[in-house]
């Protein structure tokens, strides 16, 4: 998927992901809601394409997000506000979810590929890898098998330019996450009018 998607679009083919992804139709209601929201403010600032800049503005001006963040005032709404913006950012740069936002539910769905995560997890067990490695070895296993499944890939036929277009997709610099492992571009920070202090705790790189 493009980074530059027209944002009915980049929502229309998330939604399907996440209908794959076996979300209830209560919870994907509520996506639903915010992503309508999340449109008219873009309609509004007269932007067709998704930006996750832009949506973090939406997410400020809504609910002041990151002056709660840096008070330990936010709250439970405010959370989860802040993931449906992730996760749009995600999609947008990944085609798939690359977060386990529920975490009830997992990201591979098709039986040979639980099969076959099942039977890696054992290999790496087997080889006596530290259990963060383990972790690590399987988090990015998940990861590649979710990526085939969202574009119909039948694993056993791939071929190297799909295969090479999975790293490309995962270069990606996070934005604006107070998530363990989150990263954010200097300018993306300034876009924001952060404060320097604001900058140096989200910025890393």
């Amino acid at each position: 998927m493009e980074n530059k998607v027209p944002i009915r679009e980049l929502v229309s083919l998330l939604e399907q992901e996440l209908v794959r992804m076996g979300y209830k139709e209560a919870t994907l209601n509520y996506y639903r809601d915010n992503w309508r929201k999340i449109i008219k403010h873009f309609d509004a600032i007269g932007e067709p394409f998704f930006s996750e800049v832009l949506a973090m503005q939406y997410l400020d001006e809504k609910c002041g997000y990151f002056a709660k963040e840096k008070a330990g005032q936010l709250t439970q709404s405010n959370v989860y506000l802040f993931r449906v913006v992730r996760m749009m950012g995600d999609f947008q740069q990944h085609g798939t979810v690359p977060r386990r936002y529920m975490r009830s539910l997992s990201r591979v769905n098709r039986p040979e590929h639980l099969t076959l995560l099942h039977k890696f997890m054992v290999h790496c067990q087997s080889c006596d890898y530290a259990v963060s490695t383990q972790k690590s070895y399987a988090r990015t296993a998940e990861n590649f098998l979710c990526f085939i499944e969202a574009r119909g890939l039948p694993l056993e036929t791939l071929e190297t330019p799909e295969l090479t277009a999975y790293p490309r997709r995962k270069k990606r610099i996070k934005a604006l996450s107070p998530l363990p492992g989150g990263r954010v571009s200097r300018g993306s920070l300034t876009q924001l009018n952060l404060s320097r202090q604001d900058i140096a705790r989200y910025s890393f790189g």
